[in-house]
């Protein structure tokens, strides 16, 4: 079990008795900033992967697996035992445990259920050149060229309308290629239908790292 730490600009330092390291610090070299209390500190004051772009150090954890080309925006989060395989777009959060193949897209705010709470204890992956659209939520594992569409979560419970009528749980579905995940605008349904085509990919100049 891991204790927790208080990261700060000089390094390290127990969590106990902090105060009195804070002001010897302080008395010594000046202003101590505290970046987080935790058991893992940042990334990036550690390592930094090549060929990658980080928006915001802060979203990135130490001990996350980092690809060349993986953009992470302001608003992504990458967990430390999970990250990407490729080029690959995230905006959205990859919980701990969670692996995301090339050419794939976390949208803005859009979540992957990991393994760390909640009794979850599937590990889940992102195929390639798949898709979580805005907001949307992730709970079981996509094969490659998917796409859950914006606004639409997916857990392993989540009933799923075939494009025969019959409901089947998500987590049947798990590992699947080439699904397009929506809710039906009419009835509310949550369905899962093949799909061919792009999505339209990854821009590239945002990955040219």
């Amino acid at each position: 079990m891991l204790n927790n730490v208080a990261w700060t600009s000089f390094g390290p330092c127990a969590v106990d008795g902090f105060e009195a390291t804070r002001a010897r610090l302080q008395a010594k070299y000046g202003h101590v900033s505290v970046y987080s209390v935790d058991k893992f500190p940042r990334m990036v004051d550690y390592v930094i992967p090549s060929g990658v772009r980080i928006a915001d150090a802060d979203r990135v954890r130490l001990g996350a697996h980092l690809a060349s080309g993986t953009t992470v925006m302001h608003e992504g989060f990458v967990n430390f035992n999970a990250g990407t395989l490729g080029t690959s777009m995230v905006e959205g959060r990859i919980s701990a445990g969670v692996i995301v193949g090339d050419g794939s897209d976390i949208g803005g705010g859009a979540s992957i259920m990991g393994t760390l709470s909640g009794g979850g204890k599937e590990v889940i992956s992102i195929g390639e050149k798949s898709l979580l659209g805005a907001n949307s939520g992730c709970g079981i594992s996509l094969g490659d060229n998917c796409v859950i569409e914006a606004g639409t979560y997916v857990t392993a419970a989540s009933k799923v309308r075939l494009p025969d009528g019959e409901i089947v749980k998500a987590a049947q579905l798990s590992g699947a290629d080439n699904l397009l995940f929506r809710r039906n605008s009419l009835d509310g349904a949550l369905e899962a239908i093949n799909r061919t085509g792009t999505w339209g990919g990854l821009n590239s100049i945002l990955h040219a790292n």
